[in-house]
């Protein structure tokens, strides 16, 4: 069982692959988030959380810093572990 790691810049935030979405205006490669799933807790609530990076581009008023989910933009998760495999990726046969 894992142990609650209290170092969240060492939590996973995920990656960017590329995709190719399909849009009215044709066909794109884009470059896409993949969330990591965590369970974080800020102290007395455990949840499910994922990173939700920051955005970057579009109006000025959107524009923000990433955060994770189930919190607000100003909080930071205690601590984090790893989300559970499910038992056939755990096996060995």
């Amino acid at each position: 069982m894992s142990e609650w790691n209290y170092d969240m810049d060492a939590a996973p935030r995920g990656r960017y692959v590329k995709k190719m979405v399909k849009t009215p205006k044709g066909v794109f490669e884009l470059d896409i988030h993949e969330p990591d799933l965590i369970i974080a807790t800020e102290g007395t609530i455990v949840t499910l959380s994922k990173w939700l990076p920051p955005i970057t581009d579009g109006p000025v008023g959107r524009r923000r810093g990433g955060r994770w989910t189930m919190f607000a933009t100003w909080q930071t998760p205690l601590a984090w572990m790893p989300w559970p495999k499910p038992p056939a990726e755990n096996s060995n046969g």
